[in-house]
Parts: structure tokens; C-alpha cells; sequence
């Protein structure tokens, strides 16, 4: 009997060892392996300058097309909503004006001679700056205008990774026909 005994405190003890065990394993944090991984990092989006710009003039009329959606939703150009739609793209037609190149903004980069009924937005450049045209309706032909240093722009252009981004993307959405 004592032999019973101790055959039974001793499948007890080791019971009793094995639920404890269990119960301290299942309570541990699981531990994770390390796992070697690359993280694809964005290349950063170069900062527009005035010298790219003069090289590449679509991508200042873009900054100049864009800046001037985002200032509409402020009120400060009319009409400029009517180009917001950047996947259709845009149409500049630029034509001498007064010793002056106009910039006629048309909504849709394949937009046909039928299609341009309502008179454009347009801009110029001039000593530096843009100015800003739009065509108040029903206005017996005034204008509202805007001008804006090219610095102003520039700096708007790089204010962020996403817009400087844009802007270059969407230079793709341009087409630009030169009547001068």
C-alpha cells in the first residue's frame, strides 16, 4: 500500500506539474521570429525649379492650371472649376496677342474646334508674374484677373511630395498647340 501511495503522489505531483506548465506556457507572450524584410521606400519627388520649368514649359502650365483649381475653391478665380477635371487633361492653344503670348486653357486635352463655344480661361506671363483671366458670364465682356508671382507658384507647386507628384504626372495630360 505504501508503494500504491506512493506511485499515485507521484503521477499526482507530476500532473499537477504538467497543468501548471501548461497554464505558464499559454500565458507567455509568443515570441516572433525576426523575419529579414525590405521596405520599398518612395522615392522622393524632386523640387520643381525655375530653370526645369523653363525647359520643360508643361510642366509650369500645369502648376499654373492646377493652382488656379485650387484657388477657384477659394473664390479668387471664376470659372477655373470648368478645367478641374484632371484626367481628362487639358488643351492650351497659345496665340499672340498685343506684343503678348495669351494661354487659352480649354477643359479635355482632345477637345475639337466644335466644342470651344464658351469663351476660355487664359493667362500670360509677364515680368515675373501670372495673371489670371477668366470671363465673367453675363457680364458684358469683363473679366476677373489675378496675378500671382511665379515664386508664389513655385513654392505652391513644392509645397508637398503629392503635389509636386501631380504636377509632373500630369503633364501627360497636356497637349499644347502653338499658333504663334
Amino acid at each position: 500500500m505504501a508503494v500504491e501511495m506512493k506511485k499515485w503522489g507521484a503521477l499526482g505531483v507530476l500532473i499537477i506539474g504538467l497543468v501548471i506548465g501548461v497554464a505558464w506556457w499559454s500565458r507567455q507572450t509568443p515570441r516572433s521570429v525576426p523575419v529579414n524584410t525590405t521596405s520599398k521606400t518612395k522615392p522622393a519627388v524632386p523640387k520643381l525649379t525655375l530653370r526645369e520649368e523653363r525647359r520643360q514649359p508643361e510642366l509650369r502650365y500645369v502648376s499654373v492650371i492646377l493652382y488656379a483649381i485650387d484657388h477657384d475653391r477659394q473664390r479668387h478665380l471664376q470659372r477655373w472649376q470648368e478645367v478641374s477635371d484632371v484626367d481628362a487633361g487639358w488643351q492650351i492653344d497659345i496665340y499672340p496677342h498685343a506684343g503678348q503670348d495669351r494661354y487659352l486653357v480649354w477643359p479635355d486635352q482632345r477637345i475639337t474646334a466644335a466644342e470651344k463655344n464658351l469663351a476660355p480661361n487664359w493667362f500670360t506671363w509677364h515680368s515675373g508674374h501670372v495673371s489670371y483671366h477668366s470671363f465673367i458670364v453675363h457680364s458684358f465682356r469683363r473679366e476677373m484677373v489675378k496675378t500671382v508671382s511665379i515664386q508664389t507658384l513655385l513654392n505652391w507647386a513644392n509645397a508637398t511630395s503629392n503635389r509636386r507628384h501631380q504636377v509632373r504626372h500630369l503633364v501627360t495630360h497636356l497637349t499644347v498647340k502653338d499658333h504663334r
